[in-house]
């Protein structure tokens, strides 16, 4: 249907305000503090080498993303059956929080892993807990390849892994590195992690082995602070009629370029985005993180500091889909409302919003498509006459998921959906590889109108190769959206490589490319643009951002 050039930008009313710090949670505020931080680290001397993997694990904090040679993993996730969701539908996932506390390696000039147990709940009886490590080389000596053992004293079942190759064995689990972070130079440092599940609660860890030698658990930091607040997450009635759209009103007006009011109605022209006029328009904006972890962030408060003092006009809302990643049928209710509550924010706002089906842990969307299915046939129905909304079907397909095979059969399934009730929206497709293999759908292109092909890539691990590919399939006519991207490498962790970040930004800029930095959140790693207790709610002095965060928003105010 044709939406207005300058449509009016609307409010929410008054019983749909969003009211809490965390965006859509009904029932308890789910802030920056409510995130345990349980940590302890060990050492050990040994800088010895260890066998590099053969295969990649998949990241949950966020994707981990290969280099053109990279061996893809073999192995295929498993479907699960998905009910339709019922009139009431009430999430009972329990998140443990704990006061923050500082992981210290010890005194040692060798090899030191230490870890935080971020988040804890239940699920089906047992205990999942996420576990994020950090192998950090305090020796003279580069580290070729390395493994870590940990042992729980408990059985242990693996729900998801990133940045490394996890093999439980019964009460403990292996843990060895990826193709790309086995190479760990002096002084330097690299991250990777794991949600397990288990009987009994994990509140530290007895022992961990580094490169076969047994390493001493730093006591003083093992255990959780005492005081622990119990948090229920997401927990939310959801019918047919929850969160009805905004009533349209008139706003406020910023006066800034880029707005909905300003751009109208997107749509496809070649290999461009264009504004209901037919001119090239670019989105520029910020990702949230999963808002499964970081609810705190993805709220009105933050969007509206991000619009007025950073200049973007786009927020993307991951929700990450795999089961394992804390979408199942106890929790979809409440995840989707929070999907909900910040659409709803941004179209208040006069933003675009990207609503991300966040593929990761299942590799290939072909796992939970009857769900993306009824999702995306609910939330296109919801918003079809806002032109704020852009659909984001596959985040990154990964592994053994192949274009022809995996990706565009899904994306001929989910699009007619979309189309049945939003004939205007875009639609972003992820590609393999965590969508880099941009150049597998130019040579197969989807037949749809409106359909971009997402790029992800982090610029300490990619560079020239990559940079050639974009524009080559931009050259070629391919519709070309950068959803995701970070400064650092493709952990989310490292260092910045800046230069290498100008070199991308610039490319875009120059050929009108819309473009999404990963991630509105606090969380300790290198492409979080918030430093560690931050405000959820915008407000940030240069203390509070990250050098990433700092770099964007001097970017996007000077670009």
């Amino acid at each position: 249907m044709l939406k207005s050039k300058k449509i009016a930008a609307v409010l929410l009313s008054a019983a749909m305000l969003l009211t809490m710090t965390a965006c859509g949670s009904s029932s308890a505020e789910l802030s920056s503090d409510s995130i345990n931080s349980t940590s302890a680290s060990v050492v050990t001397d040994d800088t010895a080498s260890s066998s590099q993997p053969t295969e990649q694990g998949s990241q949950a904090t966020e994707p981990t993303q290969s280099q053109p040679q990279q061996t893809q993993p073999s192995d295929t996730a498993s479907t699960t059956a998905q009910t339709e969701p019922t009139e009431a539908v009430t999430s009972t996932q329990q998140t443990t929080t704990t006061a923050p506390q500082t992981s210290k390696p010890s005194e040692s000039t060798g090899v030191s892993v230490s870890y935080s147990i971020p988040s804890t709940w239940e699920e089906s009886g047992k205990h999942c807990t996420q576990i994020d490590f950090t192998v950090k080389n305090g020796s003279d000596k580069a580290l070729s390849g390395w493994s870590v053992e940990v042992s729980l004293g408990q059985q242990c079942e693996l729900m998801q892994q990133w940045n490394v190759s996890v093999t439980p064995n019964g009460n403990s689990f292996t843990a060895v590195n990826a193709e790309y972070n086995g190479e760990v130079a002096a002084g330097s440092e690299t991250t990777f992690g794991c949600i397990i599940k288990t009987p009994s609660a994990v509140t530290s860890i007895s022992s961990i082995t580094i490169n076969g030698k047994q390493a001493q658990v730093n006591n003083n930091t093992q255990k959780p602070s005492s005081t622990t607040a119990q948090t229920t997450a997401a927990t939310t009635k959801t019918t047919s009629s929850v969160s009805k759209p905004p009533v349209e009103e008139n706003i406020e007006h910023t006066g800034k370029y880029g707005l909905v009011s300003d751009i109208g109605q997107l749509s496809v022209k070649g290999p461009d985005l264009v504004g209901e006029d037919g001119a090239p328009v670019q989105l520029r904006g910020v990702s949230t993180h999963g808002i499964q972890w970081f609810p705190a962030f993805a709220n009105k408060q933050a969007f509206k500091y991000l619009r007025d003092n950073w200049n973007i006009n786009t927020i993307r809302i991951a929700m990450y889909s795999g089961a394992g990643e804390g979408y199942n049928d106890s929790t979809k209710a409440g995840l989707e409302k929070l999907v909900q509550d910040c659409v709803d924010a941004c179209i208040e706002l006069d933003m675009y919003v990207i609503i991300d089906w966040h593929l990761l842990g299942d590799q290939s969307p072909q796992v939970r498509k009857s769900d993306a299915l009824r999702f995306f046939d609910y939330m296109s129905k919801k918003y079809s006459k806002y032109p704020n909304v852009i659909y984001e079907i596959c985040n990154e397909p990964n592994g053994y998921a192949s274009w022809g095979g995996d990706v565009k059969p899904y994306a001929e399934e989910v699009i007619p959906v979309i189309r049945k009730n939003d004939p205007d929206s875009v639609v972003i497709v992820g590609t393999p590889t965590w969508s880099q293999d941009i150049d597998k759908a130019l040579a197969d292109p989807l037949k749809f109108d409106n359909v971009m092909y997402a790029l992800h890539y982090y610029a300490a691990t990619h560079g020239d190769w990559l940079r050639d590919r974009a524009k080559k399939c931009y050259n070629s006519g391919l519709p070309i959206f950068v959803s995701e991207f970070g400064n650092c490498d493709a952990s989310g962790g490292g260092s910045n490589n800046l230069s290498e970040a100008r070199k991308w930004l610039t490319m875009f800029d120059e050929l009108n490319i819309s473009y999404i930095n990963w991630a509105l959140s606090d969380k300790n790693e290198t492409c979080s643009i918030l430093a560690h207790g931050a405000s959820s709610k915008g407000g940030w002095t240069d203390s509070q951002l990250t050098e990433s965060g700092r770099f964007m928003r001097d970017w996007f105010l000077s670009h």
